[in-house]
Order: C-alpha cells, then sequence, then structure tokens
C-alpha cells in the first residue's frame, strides 16, 4: 500500500511540476491583470470574460454590451490547463456572468489531446467555479471554426458536443453555439469574418457573437 501511495505521490508532484512550468509563460498576462486591480480593483457586478485570445483580441467588446459592465480578464494563448493553474487570479471579482471562450487551444497546441480530455480539462475548471461562485450564471461559447485550424475542425465540433451535453444537465448554465452559427448555408466556415491569420476575427466576427452572448446573460 505504501508503495502505491509513493507512485500516486510521485505522479502527482510531476504533473504539478510540469503543469506549473508550462503555465509559468502565461505569467506576465497575469502580473498584468494584477497590476491593473492595484490601481483600481473593478467594481462587482460586471460580466466576467475569462478565456483566450478570441477575448483579449476583442478591442471594443463593451460598445457590444451596452447593458452590461464587462470586464476581460481572457489572455492570448490560453488553453483550460492554464486557466486550472491560474483559477485563484482569475475567479474573482464577484462577478454577475461567467463567460469562458477556452479549449480551442487545447487541441491546436497538442495533437495528442482528445476530446475527451478536454471535457475532463472543463469538468475540473467548471467544478471550481462552481465551488467558488455557486449562483453565479456560467455562460461556455463554443470552440469556433478557425480556417487556419481547418483540418481540427470535426475535433473541435466533438469537444463542443461534449461540453454542451455536460452543461445541460448543470443548473444556470448556458451554452452559445457559435461554431455554427459561423458557418453559411452549405455549412462552409463564412471567410469575410477574419483577420489575415484566419484565427483572429474582425468586427464582422463579433457581431455574430455578441447577439448569441447576450441572450444567454440573464437579469
Amino acid at each position: 500500500m505504501k508503495k502505491f501511495k509513493h507512485i500516486f505521490l510521485a505522479i502527482s508532484i510531476f504533473f504539478l511540476a510540469t503543469t506549473a512550468a508550462f503555465s509559468q509563460h502565461i505569467k506576465h498576462e497575469i502580473d498584468v491583470f494584477k497590476k491593473l486591480d492595484s490601481i483600481a480593483y473593478p467594481a462587482a457586478g460586471q460580466v466576467l470574460l475569462l478565456g483566450s485570445s478570441s477575448f483579449t483580441a476583442w478591442d471594443d467588446y463593451q460598445d457590444f454590451f451596452p447593458n452590461h459592465k464587462v470586464l476581460n480578464r481572457a489572455f492570448g494563448g490560453s488553453q483550460l490547463i492554464d486557466q486550472l493553474y491560474w483559477k485563484e487570479e482569475l475567479i474573482k471579482y464577484d462577478p454577475s456572468h461567467i463567460v469562458l471562450y477556452c479549449g480551442e487551444n487545447d487541441i491546436a497546441y497538442d495533437s495528442t489531446v482528445s476530446t475527451n480530455e478536454v471535457l475532463k480539462r472543463f469538468k475540473e475548471y467548471y467544478k471550481y467555479i462552481r465551488k467558488k461562485y455557486p449562483l453565479v450564471p456560467f455562460v461556455y461559447v463554443s470552440i469556433k471554426p478557425s480556417p487556419s485550424r481547418a483540418l481540427m475542425l470535426p475535433r473541435f465540433a466533438a469537444a463542443n458536443k461534449r461540453i454542451e451535453k455536460y452543461l445541460k444537465k448543470k443548473a444556470n448554465t448556458s451554452y452559445v453555439d457559435v461554431y455554427n452559427a459561423m458557418l453559411d448555408e452549405n455549412g462552409n466556415v463564412f471567410n469575410d469574418i477574419w483577420k489575415p491569420d484566419s484565427l483572429h476575427m474582425i468586427g464582422k466576427g463579433y457581431e455574430i457573437w455578441a447577439p448569441l452572448i447576450i441572450s444567454k446573460l440573464k437579469k
């Protein structure tokens, strides 16, 4: 029994050390948030945006939410494992809603990450959110069909379905299907909503996203 305990402990330490090392590249982003908080701590009751660069690059996000005060704490390159590692620095502020866009990079950065692993990471993160804020409405924005990652679209769609199914069983949660909203009648991704990198969106892309997200923001 002691042998198994030692093995389990060694595996746990290795996992934590690996995760910590991997997430250190995000530290400078977190430090920026801490500095902003030290200058003027955000007021409670705002819509908290979390996740990766699809939110970070949304420079004029507040203009799309005239009836809601929004706090953006997303950072470029974020994966769900990063969100988990920095959860105590991110899941705070006493928000009115938590809106998450994350999961795309988990698949894009590591071909060995299965959709089941993405769901596992998401579950762990969601459980922490619910532990911290049991009653705050949670909104998950589905992985988008980025043209630069065309070969990964089937995996994106599969991960979306897994997460959507999981959230259907949870109270006070919403799933926003931007994936299908960004496809034309023939099932092709709109080609006029992207920046030159075919990964990040221009304003027309966010014009698709905003009303879908707003519809899920309960009063």
